[in-house]
Parts: structure tokens; sequence; C-alpha cells
């Protein structure tokens, strides 16, 4: 299971995302994570990943930010943490 870094709650409507198990989606690439904050300051359906999961999902860090990552919640949920 990979670290989601953050969620901003626009992409994942729930209110207190932390904690929570998620599958993130970019074109034919997908991985489970666990939300660790709630992207305070992100921008609306921003969502932060680990350099790890970013490589999954992009196959380079150096492509930088992309466009089209989705994130969804059909896995049962953990326990949710305080963030």
């Amino acid at each position: 299971i990979r670290m989601v870094t953050g969620v901003q709650t626009c992409a994942l409507p729930i209110s207190s995302p932390c904690g929570r198990l998620v599958r993130v989606l970019l074109g034919d690439h997908t991985f489970d994570g666990v939300v660790s904050d709630r992207g305070e300051g992100f921008g609306e359906r921003d969502v932060g990943v680990s350099a790890e999961a970013f490589g999954e999902l992009v196959g380079s860090l150096e492509v930088g930010r992309v466009a089209g990552v989705e994130v969804r919640s059909p896995l049962p949920f953990l326990p949710p943490l305080l963030c």
C-alpha cells in the first residue's frame, strides 16, 4: 500500500480523509494508498502522492505535475486518523 500524502476534499468528498484507503488512477495505471493529510493548501481536485507512487502512475519524477488523476474510495475504510 502506497502513501497518498494529501487529498483535497473536492477530490474525495468525505469530511475526514486521513487514514482512509483509496484507489488512485491515471489512465491504465492504478494503486491503492492510505491518505495521510487533508491537502490543506492544495488546489481543487489536487492529489499528493509519495515519490514511489508517482513513479508507478507516471513512470518518471521528472514529469512534474500531471492532470487527469482520479481518487476513488471503493475500498473498505480504515478507521480515520486525526489530521
